[in-house]
Order: structure tokens, then sequence, then C-alpha cells
């Protein structure tokens, strides 16, 4: 069953999603999208499968910063569903486009991101009751603190997987996908990678996962951690979240440095 996307706290939602523009808005994002959009036409190109990519490898920064302007200005299609359960935090979804013009993307024509409808709600829940005056409410700011960080990286991966569908130019065949020689350990599949998961292990040294706290009630948000090219993992500290949520966005640069 799916919601309208002004439902269940939408001001926090809100913030999740520019604080995860935000995170590719800023330079290292930035370098890290070309980095993926360069290595994915190479995958295309070494693939084999007859898909084309029909633009400027060389000119890669600059659909970068002109998918990134596109996204801010109209961000695509926001929907709340459950998703399968509460592990799947978010998706993305193609739609089929005719315009394939790489100056003229419209998000909203081109492709939605699905949030799960219950763990958004949970972060509104969390929200409603935090504050710094109680040991109750300081646990709840910590936690919304958690889910915003949360939808920020989900929010982030998910638009890698819309910026593929930008450079294949709207084509939605299975051959326009993310080849599976451009993935992250194990999260490929026979015929498909995994570039959320690619620019992740880029941008923060490892797939960023929630795992469960068992002293924590099912309200929670989970515990954050990296997990490294050595599937080793690290818990990420509570002040980094802190720091990526209140604090976002103030680098938003261009990719030639100039202030945004």
């Amino acid at each position: 069953m799916r919601a309208a996307a002004g439902e269940y706290g939408g001001v926090y939602r809100a913030f999740a999603i520019h604080a995860g523009i935000s995170i590719l808005e800023k330079v290292a994002g930035r370098q890290t999208m070309t980095s993926l959009g360069t290595a994915l036409v190479q995958a295309w190109l070494l693939g084999g499968n007859g898909f084309r990519f029909h633009g400027d490898q060389d000119q890669m920064a600059e659909y970068v910063d002109e998918f990134l302007r596109a996204i801010r200005d109209n961000f695509p299609r926001v929907i709340l569903d459950s998703l399968g359960g509460p592990d799947v935090i978010a998706g993305a979804r193609r739609i089929p486009c005719q315009n394939h013009s790489f100056s003229q993307y419209n998000p909203k024509r081109a492709g939605g991101i699905y949030y799960n409808r219950s763990r958004v709600s949970q972060m509104a829940s969390a929200a409603r009751e935090a504050n710094e005056t109680s040991r109750h409410g300081r646990e709840m700011a910590a936690r919304f603190r958690t889910f915003l960080f949360m939808f920020a990286i989900a929010t982030a991966h998910e638009l890698t997987h819309l910026f593929v569908g930008y450079l294949a130019q709207g084509q939605d065949t299975t051959q326009s996908y993310t080849p599976p020689t451009l993935s992250y350990l194990n999260y490929a599949g026979p015929s498909w990678g995994e570039s959320g998961r690619w620019l992740e292990s880029h941008l923060f040294g490892g797939s960023v996962e929630f795992y469960r706290d068992i002293s924590d009630d099912d309200g929670q948000a989970g515990i954050p951690y990296v997990l490294d090219s050595n599937a080793l993992e690290r818990k990420i500290r509570p002040t980094c979240v802190r720091q990526l949520v209140t604090s976002i966005g103030g680098d938003r640069a261009t990719s030639n440095n100039k202030t945004a």
C-alpha cells in the first residue's frame, strides 16, 4: 500500500533528501560521481552487450553538474511504500523517457524514489519526542539524527541509480543498467551491478549498513557501520552522524570549485 509524499513527516523527509543531494554536490561527491560515470561507460563498452553510450566521456564532469542541477531544481517523484519490509530503506525506479538530451533532463519524468513508509513514520515519531531536557528526549534526539543520516545516505545511493539512467538517456533495457563488473563486495548479481554501493565504497570507504541494537526497541534506526573492502565492520561514531545532519550543504561546489 502506497502513501502520498506529503504524509508521514514530510518536513523531516525533505531535510533528509536535501542532505542526500548535498552529499553528492560536495566536491568529493561530484568527483566520485564523475569517476563512476567514466567507469560505467567503460563497462558498457567492454561488456559487449550492444548498449552504446551516446555522450562524450570527456564531458563526464559536466554531465554530473547538469544532473545534480536538475535534481536540485526538480527532485524525482517521491512515493512511500512498504518496500517488502523494514530492512529496505529506499529504492529507485526508472521511467522510460523519450527525451535523450543530457541538457534537458527532467527528473520527475525520468524516475522516482520510493521510501520505506514505516521507517519514515518512525523518524517522525523520534522527532516529535526529541528534546534535550530528559534522558528519553535525548535518546530520541540521537535516534532522529540517525534516521536523518540513514535517509540522507539512502537518497544519495538511489540518486546514483538514477544517474545511471540519466547516462543511459532514458533507455530502460536490461543492457542500459549497471553491469555486474561495477559493484562492491558481493552486492552484484549475475547480470546486474550495484552503482550505489560502488559510490558508497569510494566516497565513504565502504558500504554503509545499519545493524539492529538488541538493547533498543523496534522503533530504532539501528547502529550505522561502514563495511570495508575486507568485509570488516567499523562503527560510525555519533559525532560523524551529528556532523553530517547539522552541517550539510556547507561546501556545495561545482566541478570547477565555484560556489553554488
